[in-house]
């Protein structure tokens, strides 16, 4: 979790799908609107979290200590993780040679999470709502907005 403090001034643009000029008008219209009025919290306590109202106890500097927002933040992050390696975590895009090649000769996938987003969020006991691949680059956005947030608490 070294990495966990490390701040960033901005969000890779790069994470938040591909980089056709309609997804990253789709996506900076999705930021922005999560940044107005701190909507961010209301998405990722509403949303997201199987407790809604835990998250206050992480964003209330007298009521938790940095090392638990940080601890809270690693669950994110892990649970985010868990979620990219689902097979449905990414907008269908035409395969690759390689990957036609692959499924022919039956080679295994890499890295399967064993689910769906879907799958991977009902047995999740923190975090939940994950169901597509905009979901997931929610979530990931109201992460990087709660790392900053703990940041400057």
């Amino acid at each position: 979790l070294r990495s966990v403090g490390r701040t960033s001034s901005h969000w890779p643009s790069e994470t938040m799908g591909p980089s056709s000029s309609s997804s990253s008008s789709r996506n900076a219209a999705i930021k922005s609107d999560l940044d107005k009025d701190n909507k961010w919290e209301t998405t990722l306590s509403g949303k997201f979290l199987a407790h809604p109202h835990s998250l206050y106890k992480f964003i209330n500097a007298d009521r938790s200590s940095h090392a638990e927002r940080l601890a809270f933040y690693g669950k994110l992050v892990r649970f985010i993780q868990r979620c990219k390696k689902c097979p449905d975590a990414m907008a269908p895009a035409a395969p690759c040679a390689d990957e036609r090649r692959s499924r022919r000769h039956g080679t295994p996938k890499e890295e399967d999470s064993g689910g769906t987003l879907e799958e991977v969020s009902q047995t999740a006991s923190v975090f939940k709502g994950v169901r597509s691949p905009d979901d997931l680059e929610i979530l990931e956005y109201c992460a990087f907005k709660f790392l900053g947030h703990t940041n400057e608490l």
